[in-house]
């Protein structure tokens, strides 16, 4: 196979006394595999250091925090125990409190202040809770009954008062009755009033003719005017057609009952009202005539029952607005697998072609004379 390749390309001698290393003579496969076990072997070393730079770094640290032991606490359900749950929250509010040390220093309710001190004593929320006046009510009888310097006028007295939450409903209702009464008999005086203003004294003069058709149209309605038109109407077409008859014309065809009471039909209805009705007998023809097919045709595929939930690839109704989006993103896939299958190739070609020149690194000199050269040809060409 190597007779015919007779290329021969030409390398760069290397620097030195010009003996050959010991690695020239190994094969490629051998020195690769030389190149990989060292690479393993650095980076296992490097890890390595890196642990032991760790360890030292922690050797300085020499901070440990104290951590409480977990307790295994009884646990207990909570609905079963509500007065356990109280306790807990009692005990938890009394360490949170133990910080705050401040107190506010408030003034005392006055003693001559008998109102407001019972208003003090009393719950928070039975106050929020409870209607004011019967409370207040409630407890001024409980406290000042008692007592003996309280006479049992101002006792009446304070029963007497009107309470906003005792109302007898009747008297309401009938008041509410009274304002509607009084209501409509004024709506009814401003009627008349307008009506009175509105109306006119004036009333025109007519003759006896128009009184005698202005009776005339009031007796017959609208539907029997109406009739009476039609009846006027043929009674004068029969006479255009008796004075029009030819005397030479006296030929009457016989026709039967059902044809008299037949409605004449036009030169339209003839012409193309027949045409029409032709077509739609075909089609109900037509239709028959496939049904009877179709009734032989007993054959019924089984089908599965697909999924409802399955939707479309091209989802228009769902997500239309991403459709083109979708187009390109699939273009996009479909050239990158076309450029893999491409360098797959490529590659399966080269595979062949052992040969891998040894090719030297450029000065330093000739490097940045390089690159200046491709800057200047970039810039050319942006131009």
């Amino acid at each position: 196979e190597l007779k015919g390749c007779t290329f021969s390309p030409k390398i760069n001698r290397r620097k030195g006394d010009g003996s050959v290393s010991a690695e020239s003579h190994k094969t490629a496969y051998n020195r690769l595999y030389e190149h990989s076990k060292n690479r393993v072997l650095k980076s296992k070393e490097a890890a390595k250091v890196r642990k032991q730079a760790e360890v030292d770094r922690l050797k300085e640290c020499t901070f440990k925090p104290k951590l409480q032991a977990k307790r295994r606490a009884s646990v207990s359900s909570r609905y079963q125990n509500p007065e356990a749950r109280k306790e807990n929250k009692d005990k938890d509010k009394g360490a949170d409190f133990r910080e705050c040390s401040f107190s506010p220093k408030v003034m005392d309710v006055n003693k001559k202040m008998t109102a407001a001190k019972r208003y003090t004593s009393t719950n928070i929320f039975d106050r929020l809770a409870q209607n004011k006046f019967e409370s207040f009510l409630q407890k001024e009888k409980k406290e000042i009954a008692p007592s003996s310097n309280v006479s049992k006028t101002k006792l009446k007295r304070r029963s007497s008062l009107p309470n906003p939450g005792q109302t007898n409903p009747d008297k309401g209702f009938q008041s509410f009755l009274e304002r509607q009464n009084k209501h409509a008999r004024m709506k009814k005086l401003n009627k008349k009033k307008i009506e009175a203003e509105i109306k006119t004294s004036f009333s025109p003069k007519l003759c006896k003719k128009s009184l005698k058709i202005a009776n005339r149209k009031s007796q017959d309605t609208f539907l029997d005017r109406v009739a009476k038109e039609r009846q006027l109407k043929q009674l004068s077409k029969e006479r255009n057609l008796e004075s029009n008859k030819d005397p030479e014309c006296t030929f009457t065809p016989k026709i039967t009952k059902i044809a008299r009471r037949k409605h004449p039909r036009s030169v339209i209805e003839m012409s193309l009202g027949d045409s029409l009705k032709k077509q739609e007998r075909i089609r109900t023809m037509k239709k028959k005539v496939d049904k009877e097919e179709l009734k032989k045709l007993t054959f019924k595929p089984k089908t599965r029952k697909g999924n409802q939930n399955v939707e479309g690839c091209l989802r228009l109704l769902s997500e239309p607005e991403t459709y083109l989006q979708r187009i390109r993103e699939t273009h996009l896939c479909l050239n990158e697998k076309q450029k893999e299958a491409v360098r797959m190739k490529e590659a399966k070609e080269l595979e062949e072609c052992t040969f891998t020149p040894t090719i030297t690194t450029l000065p330093k000199y000739l490097k940045s004379h390089t690159e200046c050269a491709t800057e200047r040809e970039e810039k050319l060409q942006s131009k």
